[in-house]
């Protein structure tokens, strides 16, 4: 994966007034992950382990629609951070999610770590948006 700075993404999440703003990760055109503002999230009444203003969510879903499904999810299972992920069930798909209050740089760097290990990116270029809806 090419070298991108997700801590500027995320304090740039962690600091915009803009409710509902998220950031979604692409590759190829398939969602590998999205992040959240822990307030949005508690507006949406999620029930998430440890949530609390000023963090962020990090959230995955392992849809069986998408490619090399089975291979991504297992990665995930034996990386350590599966143990402080929490899973939900999303209409027959497994999403984990976790809240974070670390800084920027250190969920940024968390960030590219699971991306690397779960989806083995490479050289692989992924896309991210700092979205609102």
């Amino acid at each position: 994966m090419e070298t991108l700075d997700f801590g500027s993404f995320i304090e740039n999440l962690k600091v915009t007034d803009i409710p509902k703003t998220q950031i979604e990760i692409y590759r190829n055109g398939v969602v590998l992950m999205q992040i959240f503002k822990s307030s949005d999230v508690i507006r949406w009444g999620w029930n998430v382990q440890g949530l609390k203003e000023g963090g962020v969510v990090i959230s995955l879903l392992f849809n069986k629609h998408k490619p090399k499904n089975d291979e991504n999810h297992l990665r995930f299972k034996n990386l350590i951070y599966y143990e402080v992920f929490q899973k939900q069930d999303l209409k027959g798909n497994d999403e984990y999610v976790m809240h974070t209050s670390r800084n920027a740089d250190e969920v940024g760097d968390l960030v590219a770590d699971i991306l690397n290990k779960t989806y083995e990116l490479g050289d692989e270029e992924v896309e991210v948006f700092l979205n609102s809806y």
